[in-house]
């Protein structure tokens, strides 16, 4: 045997059973995501196969038939409305050949009277309700209904207005971020409110003029930077800290009841304590062999492969229900209570990870995965005009996508699964088989037969 195998099949024997070992027992690592809520059922395009899709009729239908959360999708009107519309263009909705952008909210025509149901070809809604709606009024009627909210275009003021609505209402915790390009989750993740400062870098360790050998400051309504963070006593008080000494909150532990604190000082030259808190339950602390793990893999494998563990500066540090990793800090302007979806380039990256052993020890910032059921291309979803495209993307993508293992592992790491757009029972069994969250669909009436009839069997994790 060659002196490279000797040492390089013991190594590699070693790495697929440490990946084996972390890939069924994540939590040993992570700590999992807390749900806001349980997303079994979703109303795609608020419930668009029972009722005109989404207008209020639909959503109040969707409501009754009590559906988890609203799909959405969102444009803007020339007078910058937020209007929940999934064309640009209003012909196949309306008759009407005009874009949104250009009618200011009032103007906007009527639905038709009857609309075919996209992933159910052939199959047409109707509807008595035929005026299209502001995602204002879907927060003002549904206040504590989640919805998923999918920004099809990079429009900074769309994103911002959505994001706007979303602080207004005080729906941080039960909107979700969606869209199908990375380039606009990006800055959907980056929306700021008025009032917020931003910071142009990466809070990292020891970075920044004056922070000396602590945290960069974080000063809540203020900004980074000596002298302008909130000092200790200011902080509001959340059962944590057993004092306060030069602005530095200490002291955080176990009576930490909802998320974490951050304390700055004057000169925010002693560095910041931070805790933990795990779904408002009270503060976690890993254990320290894996603090260890996951500290080496940072300063040894980021060097290395950088591309691995990217620092992400929009990425959520989750100052309150969620965790602290290593591998991504924030930027202070974003919001990192409103939960995010996989992108489609970052839901590839998910899957060529798992198949190299290395998603167990990689930070997942997203907390839903919201994907296609490979079975339905070719049959309701024709992703492609040509069908020998579909059949090859059908048995390509059911061979890498419908893993048991790879749904569980980010269920156990809160990373909850949900399959669209599902219309068939049959199709509901294969994702609750497979051990999906939820499930997307135009028939809520349907779906929610289904679980109150034999949904019951099927394991939530």
């Amino acid at each position: 045997m060659s002196p490279v195998l000797y040492y390089a099949l013991p190594a590699l024997g070693s790495y697929v059973m440490l990946s084996v070992f972390f890939l069924r027992r994540p939590r040993l690592l992570h700590t999992p995501w807390a749900p806001a809520f349980l997303p079994r059922l979703g109303a795609h395009r608020a419930g668009s196969g029972e009722r005109l899709e989404h207008t209020m009729e639909a959503m109040e239908n969707s409501v009754a038939q009590r559906s988890d959360f609203l799909e959405l999708d969102c444009r803007l009107t020339r007078d910058g409305v937020v209007v929940v519309s999934h064309d640009e263009n209003l012909f196949r909705l309306s008759g009407v050949n005009r874009d949104v952008s250009s009618l200011d909210f009032e103007e906007l025509p009527l639905c038709k009277e009857e609309l075919e149901v996209y992933f159910s070809p052939g199959h047409f809604a109707h509807g008595t309700d035929r005026r299209m709606v502001s995602l204002e009024d879907v927060f003002r009627r549904f206040p504590r209904m989640p919805v998923s909210v999918e920004v099809k275009s990079v429009n900074e003021e769309l994103i911002n207005k959505v994001a706007g609505l979303v602080r207004h209402f005080d729906r941080n915790e039960i909107t979700i971020w969606a869209s199908e390009k990375s380039s606009i989750m990006k800055k959907c993740r980056a929306a700021v409110s008025p009032g917020a400062f931003s910071v142009q870098r990466p809070l990292l360790p020891g970075a920044g003029g004056s922070t000396g050998r602590g945290w960069t400051g974080l000063g809540g309504c203020g900004g980074p930077g000596p002298k302008q963070g909130l000092k200790g006593e200011d902080l509001e008080r959340r059962g944590a800290g057993d004092s306060v000494s030069k602005g530095v909150l200490v002291g955080t532990g176990d009576s930490v009841s909802k998320g974490v604190l951050v304390g700055t000082g004057d000169s925010v030259s002693k560095g910041v304590l931070v805790g933990t808190g795990r779904g408002g339950g009270g503060a976690v602390r890993p254990k320290h062999w894996a603090k260890i793990t996951a500290l080496i893999l940072q300063v040894v494998a980021f060097p290395l492969c950088p591309a691995l563990f990217p620092l992400q500066p929009e990425a959520p540090l989750c100052f309150s229900r969620s965790r602290l990793t290593p591998f991504s800090l924030p930027l202070a302007s974003q919001n990192s209570e409103m939960p995010f979806a996989f992108t489609i380039s970052r839901g590839l990256w998910l899957v060529l990870l798992f198949y190299l052993g290395l998603l167990p020890f990689v930070h997942i910032p997203e907390r839903f995965f919201i994907c296609f059921l490979p079975t339905t291309i070719n049959r309701t979803y024709f992703p492609f005009s040509c069908s020998g495209l579909n059949k090859l993307a059908a048995v390509v993508s059911k061979w890498l996508i419908m893993r048991k293992s790879l749904i569980r592992h980010l269920e156990q790491r809160g990373v909850q699964v949900i399959f669209w757009c599902l219309n068939e029972e049959s199709d509901f069994e294969a994702a609750y088989g497979l051990g999906a969250t939820g499930v997307i669909t135009d028939y809520p009436t349907a779906l929610r037969r289904y679980l109150d009839t034999r949904g019951g069997a099927a394991q939530v994790s």
